[in-house]
């Protein structure tokens, strides 16, 4: 996990983790980024990422996300 969260901040993505619950602070900006840097964490760890219990909460639309969004 600590390397997931290393390549996030290398790309400028704001991280919150305790245990195994991870917050990313998502601006919208960077979402090839951050959908790149998920990829090859699951790639490298052998980890998948929950999706089911995944959320994105972010101001701006994110195409091809593999979460849900979060709802008004």
């Amino acid at each position: 996990m600590e390397l997931l969260l290393v390549e996030l901040t290398v790309k400028s993505i704001g991280t919150q983790a305790h245990c195994n619950n991870t917050t990313i602070i998502f601006n919208g900006h960077n979402s090839v980024d951050l959908l790149e840097v998920l990829a090859l964490y699951e790639k490298a760890s052998g980890a998948n990422l929950n999706k089911k219990k995944s959320v994105v909460i972010t101001t701006k639309t994110l195409n091809n996300c593999p979460f849900n969004k979060a709802r008004n």
